[in-house]
């Protein structure tokens, strides 16, 4: 491969995880033998990621200690790495900026969204970003700050594209690199493709909420991407996991059910009891929790395919329109249910959380739609203490709609449905179902409630989150501290290094590289594979049923485990006629369940007899998926 000159804009410095990766990416390119740059913003944009992120008023500028930071940083990266930096202030002249004023201010408010120049659709690029940051409906109408933040935002898009084509040509880049789907970074690829250029956007998988070890690569908005991802499925559903990769996925259905990090918008799993009874529900019903999304995350990727021009995914039949559309049928189906009872979650990004602090549009809209339900429906809202995950314990089945929620779900065993087909993360059919027609979904709720739980489908959920993680990345953990490490870190070759030069600069996908390198990396007989991933996945769920039962994460310790099910009331004494003695039983660990009533009993970590009961759905429906490795685990 012949050398090449790679630009890498990352004008969100300040966000030092971004920045560390994009410059590690950077010296691992230019250690390959290529030229590598990195773009010094300085100030030169006049509404950038971090003033978003920082919720700063139109018409008000980013303080000062923060740009300074954010150049600091930057320049930081680029000495530590010795890569060069370029000044995008010398390629912005003061008539640019004056002319792209004039002709983004005599915009009318209703036109901003269509407005294009060049044959670059501005106006979509940047609504992507205002409708996550003020979690905006499609048509809904600005308020004075909107409009001002999406002139501001068009007016640093345009400034951007035209000096990097410049910048572009001056320095006679072939390639450019940006990190995440930003509008300040997609106008600048519109840049490189209009000058013929190759250009990749880096991110982080969204493992361990953002896996800062490991780094994808996309030629495309982060929808197409994913849908990319469903289509190589029928190519991978059927290759069996490493025991590393399943540890990881045990890792991560823990980590959620924590509540950590910034992408996870849940409260962490409490130890309140049971969740029936704190929310008043029928003890002799069986639960469905619907789980909702937040519109504005679907409809900011929608915007910005708009604005690149990708050809609409041909729609295929689906048993709803809308969000909406599902919730008010599975309320009225619901209703007419004398042995079933709703519990509807609305996702907690539709109104003030951790990470920000605004409320949807949507969020009043479900309002106005849920202000009067039937007896057996129950709605949660944001800002309720309820986890979603203490629901998902006590749920007989989920629904959802494009939530990650549906396939956090299916991998724990949980009987799953997803109520929207067009907008999918996940494929339907193997692990979580749905129906094309009303009729039809309404049939599979029914079938799914009674049907036995099926460890081939959680085998299938953890493939595809696999395939979706792990095949669209690449790993660094050897280089990156840990998951969440949120600093700089020493460069030093990794051994996917190769990977990701060929990545960015070779006509190919993460997928193709990792497929390539499973074929040559797996090399046992598939039966012994496949045995080998069936015992790895009942350790993680054995793991899951400890935490569930305990509290307490055995990580990668395996302790023996004694499973029964019994006919009658779960109590110490049951315990002991099954086996075990609260006096001398210090080295095995005993589960029993009678129906959804389970009990634990052990040692503690002093080594004391230990005992606890629970009603827990989700811990029965474990230990069924369990018993196919015999009485003891």
């Amino acid at each position: 491969m012949s050398a090449r000159r790679i630009l890498i804009h990352c004008p969100e410095a300040l966000l030092t995880p971004h920045m560390a990766a994009m410059a590690f990416a950077g010296r691992t390119l230019a250690n390959a033998g290529h030229s590598v740059m990195l773009s010094l913003c300085a100030g030169a944009e006049e509404r950038c990621v971090i003033k978003d992120s920082h919720g700063v008023p139109a018409g008000q500028a980013l303080h000062p200690k923060a740009c300074f930071d954010c150049t600091t940083n930057l320049m930081k990266a680029g000495l530590g790495y010795r890569l060069p930096m370029v000044d995008l202030r010398l390629h912005a002249s003061h008539s640019m900026r004056e002319e792209i004023k004039q002709l983004v201010d005599a915009v009318p408010e209703q036109e901003l969204r269509d407005f294009a120049d060049e044959g670059v659709r501005f106006g979509y690029h940047c609504y992507q970003d205002l409708i996550l940051l003020k979690k905006l409906m499609w048509d809904e109408p600005l308020d004075a700050d909107g409009a001002g933040i999406l002139r501001e935002q068009i007016r640093t898009a345009m400034l951007l594209y035209r000096l990097m084509k410049d910048l572009l040509r001056t320095h006679r880049v072939t390639d450019l690199l940006v990190f995440e789907q930003y509008s300040q970074n997609t106008t600048v690829v519109e840049a490189a493709k209009a000058l013929g250029l190759s250009w990749r956007i880096l991110t982080q998988s969204s493992h361990l909420n953002l896996d800062r070890r490991r780094i994808e690569v996309r030629r495309n908005s982060a929808s197409r991407e994913f849908y990319g991802v469903i289509d190589a499925w029928p190519q991978w559903r059927d290759r069996p996991l490493s025991a590393q990769e399943i540890e990881g996925i045990g890792d991560d259905i823990l980590y959620r059910m924590r509540g950590i990090g910034s992408h996870v918008y849940s409260p962490g799993k409490s130890d309140a009891g049971n969740i029936r009874q704190i929310l008043g529900l029928a003890p002799d019903r069986k639960l469905i929790v619907a789980y909702t999304s937040s519109f504005d995350e679907i409809l900011s990727q929608k915007s910005l395919d708009i604005a690149f021009g990708n050809p609409a995914r041909p729609s295929v039949q689906r048993p709803f329109e809308t969000q909406h559309d599902w919730l008010r049928a599975l309320v009225d189906w619901v209703a007419g249910q004398d042995d079933l009872q709703l519990v509807i979650r609305i996702h907690p990004r539709e109104d003030k959380n951790k990470r920000d602090g605004v409320t949807s549009t949507n969020y009043h809209r479900l309002k106005a739609q849920l202000a009067q339900t039937p007896a057996n429906v129950t709605v949660v809202w944001p800002a309720d203490p309820v986890s979603s995950y203490d629901l998902a314990e006590a749920a007989d089945q989920v629904q959802t709609s494009w939530s990650t929620l549906g396939l956090e779900c299916a991998r724990m065993g949980i009987p799953t449905l997803a109520s929207e087909t067009d907008n999918m993360t996940y494929p339907v059919g193997d692990f979580i179902g749905s129906g094309d027609t009303v009729e039809a979904f309404f049939q599979s709720v029914r079938a799914a409630l009674d049907r036995p739980p099926s460890f081939e489908a959680v085998v299938r959920a953890f493939r595809f989150y696999a395939l979706s993680r792990f095949r669209t990345s690449f790993d660094f953990s050897e280089v990156v501290p840990g998951s969440d490490f949120m600093g700089f870190y020493p460069f030093k070759p990794a051994q996917a290094g190769p990977e990701l030069v060929e990545a960015v600069l070779q006509d190919t996908t993460c997928i193709a590289v990792n497929d390539r390198l499973y074929v040559a990396r797996n090399t046992e007989p598939v039966a012994k594979a496949q045995a080998m991933e069936a015992a790895g996945i009942r350790r993680q769920l054995a793991r899951l049923l400890r935490y569930l039962m305990t509290g307490e994460d055995c990580g990668r310790e395996v302790r023996p485990l004694r499973l029964r099910a019994v006919s009658s009331a779960v109590s110490p004494e049951a315990l002991e006629s099954e086996g075990w003695n609260a006096a001398t039983d210090r080295s095995m660990e005993t589960f029993l369940h009678a129906g959804a009533l389970c009990a634990w009993a052990g040692p503690d970590p002093d080594g004391k007899a230990f005992l606890r009961l629970r009603h827990s759905p989700l811990a029965a429906r474990l230990t069924t998926l369990l018993v196919g490795s015999g009485d003891r685990l």
